[in-house]
């Protein structure tokens, strides 16, 4: 897939692929994908949290599993935001997320 340099896309948590997503971030496009829960990391830099937003946790990060830091040798940036449970009750749900390290 290719896209023109500024694009924003948006993953679906079930597809991952670091190749690609470094492809993208060389060529100038920026992503968002759902973290997966197997996800290995090291923390570079936490980011600080805007005040009354839903953002719970902003860091820089870098992948540690050998073979995903190969795919995908930049940081990423991660993002936990707090979003409300969809079956209708108040409780906050975490998502994590990452994009390009931007």
């Amino acid at each position: 897939m290719t896209f023109p340099p500024g694009s924003i896309v948006a993953i679906d948590k079930g597809y991952i692929d670091y190749e690609l997503f470094w492809r993208w971030t060389e060529c100038g496009v920026f992503f968002v994908a759902r973290q997966k829960d197997n996800a290995r990391y090291q923390v570079l830099e936490e980011k600080p949290i805007p005040m009354k937003r839903n953002v719970l946790v902003d860091q820089l990060i870098e992948l540690e599993v050998f073979y995903s830091y190969q795919k995908y040798p930049g940081p990423l940036r991660r993002l936990e935001k707090r979003q409300p449970d969809f079956q209708g009750t108040k409780k906050p749900v975490q998502m994590p997320d990452f994009t390009d390290g931007t």
